[in-house]
């Protein structure tokens, strides 16, 4: 079973090299100012989020969110389609994993699931990137507009244990610093 993973899995300096910048998932710039507008956070710090998710880096040097990613039990899968995405996503589902983050912001299929109707809807950005802004603006209002705890908590689920807090400050500091380069 790991050796077919394993063969399913694209390294992603390999990915990066392979591709060209025009091939990747640029979500128009309208999506990102409404996504900062439903949620209430500056369009850098989603941006960012985002990068750190599921960003490689392409030809021009430039780290860019991809949005045909899965991350399971099995490691992080990139893939150069939508309809492979699928197709592993499917398979995944199919074995009964239900910890699976899925495209560009990786959105959690185990708690995050009911928010679209079909799983595979995560892999649009849009789609994908709509569902992250609805989640961001409720932990705006959980945390009172502290962008620090929300943005620790939007990848830890929440902040009521130390090793939350710890993994959800290590995760706060790799976004500031992506969201400084994209400042540059």
């Amino acid at each position: 079973m790991r050796s077919f993973f394993s063969i399913c899995i694209t390294s992603i300096s390999a990915l990066a090299l392979s591709l060209a910048p025009s091939v990747a998932s640029s979500a128009p710039k309208d999506i990102w100012d409404t996504a900062a507008t439903n949620s209430g956070i500056e369009k850098k710090v989603i941006q960012s989020i985002c990068i750190t998710e599921s960003g490689i880096r392409f030809d021009d040097g430039f780290r860019r969110p991809w949005p045909y990613v899965l991350n399971s039990r099995y490691g992080p899968m990139f893939f150069h389609t939508k309809e492979k995405a699928s197709e592993m996503l499917t398979h995944l589902i199919s074995l009964k994993v239900k910890n699976i983050d899925v495209g560009m912001c990786q959105i959690n299929l185990e708690y995050h699931g009911h928010r679209v109707t079909n799983p595979h809807d995560l892999l649009d950005p849009v789609v994908n990137l709509n569902v992250t802004s609805r989640y961001l603006k409720e932990l705006m209002t959980r945390y009172n507009g502290d962008i620090t705890n929300v943005v620790a908590a939007y990848h830890t689920g929440s902040l009521g244990k130390k090793e939350q807090v710890d993994r959800g400050q290590n995760y706060v500091n790799s976004v500031i610093k992506v969201k400084g380069k994209l400042s540059q």
